[in-house]
């Protein structure tokens, strides 16, 4: 009689109850990693708003702490209007504080490759500009299922940036 070469059943079952006790470890750490990604990615978003804003109260004060009128913050003339402590409210000419001047400061600081930001929720931007007050930009994260999460709270009057990066 010819032996036969192959895998008994025996051998078969252990070899597939060891890849379901791998995949059982494993799995859970690649079902958050999504939400690490979205996390890493809100908090390189935030960190780039605040040095736009740490670099345009900078120029603002090198540039003598000029009043109203604007001043330019890029090679191509670009006006921000800031308050009297130095800090980016708008854009030039309009000093208050709304959705849609939020928007135009992400706008005018982030310049170009910037995710994308609208005053309308739902619009399909990657981020949702709103004011909280008459001193507060938030930008909120469309891409999350929670309004709550993933903001930005930029307090225009004192250019203080708070992150909520938890999902």
């Amino acid at each position: 009689m010819k032996k036969q070469a192959g895998f008994t059943l025996i051998e078969l079952i252990v070899v597939i109850l060891i890849l379901g006790i791998l995949s059982a470890t494993a799995l859970p750490k690649f079902v958050n990693i999504e939400n690490e990604a979205q996390e890493a990615s809100h908090k390189g978003v935030a960190g780039a708003f605040q040095a736009a804003v740490a670099l345009s109260h900078a120029k603002w004060l090198a540039a003598g702490k000029p009043g109203a009128g604007g001043l330019a913050i890029d090679s191509i003339g670009t006006a921000v209007e800031f308050n009297s402590a130095g800090w980016p409210i708008n854009v030039s000419g309009t000093t208050t504080v709304n959705a849609a001047g939020c928007t135009a400061l992400w706008g005018l600081l982030l310049q170009t490759n910037a995710p994308t930001v609208s005053a309308a929720t739902g619009a399909g931007s990657d981020y949702n500009a709103a004011s909280s007050s008459a001193t507060n930009c938030v930008y909120g994260s469309e891409n999350t299922p929670s309004v709550d999460d993933l903001s930005i709270d930029y307090t225009v009057g004192t250019g203080v940036i708070l992150v909520d990066d938890t999902l």
